[in-house]
């Protein structure tokens, strides 16, 4: 009698189903002797069909390689704080892949414009306290200015180093 607690005993017991076929029986054999219920192995054999079809189409596979260049192009972007050719470099040195400078221009763009449009999207279901905040930059006399919901820290608008003065302010708040 065995118990089915790890991935591997699941995928040994999903194997056996693959590779034996539609035997007679099979699956209340199993279900006594792993102590599952006949319900749970045909949900886990689906999920593994499932799986071996997703992982063998050729579409599946190019759509998810374009998903995991994309994500190593914004981490390096946001992270690392890369330029386009250092991301360039270590995509190939790293990776393998060669990606032309537009590539990462556009996928850093694509990113850029669906975070201002999330960011324009979200707005306060009830009533919050807003605080004003100024983040002084190198420059003298500059800073970034952001209006925070002072209980979630939610950034509901941001403007780059500009004047601090009246003029900006009102800028940012209308």
């Amino acid at each position: 009698m065995h118990h089915c607690s790890t991935v591997r005993q699941r995928s040994q017991l999903v194997s056996q189903l693959l590779v034996e076929g539609r035997r007679h029986g099979l699956v209340s054999q199993l279900s006594r002797d792993y102590q599952v219920s006949r319900q749970t192995i045909y949900r886990w054999r689906a999920k593994v069909e499932q799986a071996i079809e997703e992982a063998l189409s050729p579409v599946a596979a190019m759509s998810q390689q374009k998903v995991h260049i994309q994500r190593a192009v914004l981490i390096l972007f946001v992270e690392a704080h890369g330029s386009y050719r250092g991301i360039q470099t270590c995509m190939k040195e790293l990776l393998g892949v060669d990606i032309s400078l537009e590539t990462i221009g556009s996928i850093v763009n694509e990113a850029g414009a669906y975070a201002q449009k999330v960011l324009t999207q979200q707005k306060p279901t009830k009533d919050c306290a807003l605080a004003l905040d100024e983040q002084y930059s190198s420059k003298r006399g500059e800073a970034y200015l952001n209006i925070v919901d002072a209980h979630s820290s939610v950034v509901w608008a941001t403007m780059p180093p500009v004047a601090v003065d009246a003029e900006s302010w009102t800028l940012l708040l209308w």
